[in-house]
């Protein structure tokens, strides 16, 4: 429901109305760490038809970023729900719209392995594991360069 009621007439995605009651939350925090719970992996895959395989347009992370959230976590059981190539493009996607985002790292850009921010003089690090995934990762052929040690395809 969420994506058919977030699309525009041109064929595009607005998700702002998500994050309508939320912003004002977001507005009052230093640093708003979100978890985006499903990919990015592009429209040519699908965008998400069943419950628990899930795949969104870049613009709700678009809409993410703009409601207030400052970093987002790319790991958790859905990072493979589109596959490998899907989990990357999701970086991709983030960092091409400038969203600080930490767990995958790309095979051509390297990353340490926390996010490292500083408010008010202190330093923070944020590191994003997650125990499984929903897609068996055996079936990927991708090096540990492919990503974060907080989350490695081996």
């Amino acid at each position: 429901p969420v994506l058919a009621a977030s699309k525009k007439d041109d064929g595009s995605y607005n998700f702002d109305g998500v994050f309508e009651k939320m912003r004002p939350l977001f507005d009052e925090a230093d640093y708003v760490i979100g978890n985006l719970e499903f990919p990015l992996a592009g429209e040519d895959v699908g965008f998400s038809d069943s419950f628990y395989d899930f795949n969104a347009p870049q613009e709700f992370a678009e809409a993410a970023k703009r409601a207030g959230i400052d970093l987002t976590s790319t790991v958790n059981n859905h990072t493979l729900d589109r596959g490998g190539e899907g989990m990357l493009n999701t970086v991709r996607a983030l960092d091409a719209m400038g969203f600080s985002n930490v767990g995958v790292n790309l095979p051509e850009k390297e990353r340490p392995e926390a996010f490292y921010f500083e408010l008010d003089g202190v330093k923070y690090a944020v590191v994003a594991y997650t125990y499984t995934t929903n897609k068996q990762r055996s079936k990927l052929k991708y090096s540990r360069k492919c990503c974060h040690s907080n989350y490695c395809i081996r």
